[in-house]
Formats: structure tokens, sequence, C-alpha cells
């Protein structure tokens, strides 16, 4: 059992907050671009379905066509809900980087037997093992959910090996794992 209280810091530049939240991005909407490739194909297979039967004056060939159509339109409807996404967390990326260069603060986090603590230019979080999951995505940035509503990113890159083992080591022993 880890009875010991684990410190650490890290540098929290500008450049790794852009590189973490454009990983996390991509991340997140990588599945559901996969998902709405599907709506595209399945529009394209009703409409040549449809399509083919209307020639022969059946009355299918226009329950078809209406669903390739609604399926188009979602494809083409959720291309553009992900442009206003993208366009969004890249005004808040460039927001962060402006708070960062301006209140630079290095991250920091605390690894007790009853809390895990952590700290940057925004935030100063101390919270009780229970609530806390976590997941190693990629084997670079280790995810820690606090409660389903706050995410902490922590970057392999920002951290020495022996301090990103360490705070692995306390993830396994007192908080729950999780699969993204």
């Amino acid at each position: 059992m880890i009875e010991e209280i684990f410190t650490c810091t890290a540098v929290n530049s500008p450049e790794n907050v852009s590189r973490i939240y454009k990983y996390e991005f991509r991340r997140i909407w990588k599945n559901n671009l996969d998902k709405n490739k599907k709506n595209l194909v399945w529009g394209i297979i009703f409409l040549a379905l449809g399509s083919f039967l209307l020639f022969y004056r059946q009355p299918f060939g226009y329950f078809f066509v209406g669903s390739g159509l609604m399926y188009l339109v979602m494809f083409f409807n959720y291309i553009t809900y992900y442009g206003k996404a993208k366009r969004k967390a890249e005004t808040v990326l460039k927001k962060e980087a402006e708070k960062l260069q301006h209140h630079s603060k290095p991250l920091f986090w605390e690894l007790t037997p009853t809390h895990f603590r952590f700290s940057d230019h925004r935030l100063d979080l101390k919270v009780a093992w229970k609530e806390i999951t976590y997941c190693l995505s990629d084997n670079l940035y280790l995810y820690i959910t606090i409660e389903s509503l706050m995410h902490v990113v922590i970057s392999k890159e920002n951290t020495d090996e022996e301090h990103f083992d360490k705070t692995m080591a306390y993830l396994k022993h007192y908080a729950r794992f999780q699969q993204i």
C-alpha cells in the first residue's frame, strides 16, 4: 500500500496546452466522424436503390429515395456541426494560450492516501479518491476524470518517467480505471 505523499510539478507552456487540446479534440471527434461516414454510405445506397425502383415504377422507390436524402442531409449537417465545433475549440485554445502567457503558473499535483490535488493556471482542485477515475491514452496522456464533470490531462512529455510512473502507481491503487 502506498502511504507517502507524492508531489510533482511540470512546465505549463502554451505549446503543451495547445498540443493537449488538439489531441483531445481529435480523439473525441474521430469516432464520431467515422460513424458519420456510414450516413454517407447509407445515403448513396438508398438513393441508388430508390432510383432503380423508381425506374421500374415501384411504390417503394419513393421511400428509398426519401431515406437516402435523409441520410445525406444528416451527413452534411454533421459535417457543418463539426466545422463549428472545431472553430469554437480553436478560439477556446487561443484564449487559454493567452491566459497562460499572462498568468504563467506550473502544473502541480499532489497525491496522498486521502486525496488528489491538482493546480494549474486556471484552477486548484482537492478531491477525494472515490470521486476519481483515470485512463491512459496512447501511452502519452493520462486522463483523470473527476465525477465525470472535470478532466485533468497530464502529458508524459511534461514530466519525467519516474514522476509519471509514480503517478500511475497511485492512480492504480486509489482510483478506478476506465477504458476510453
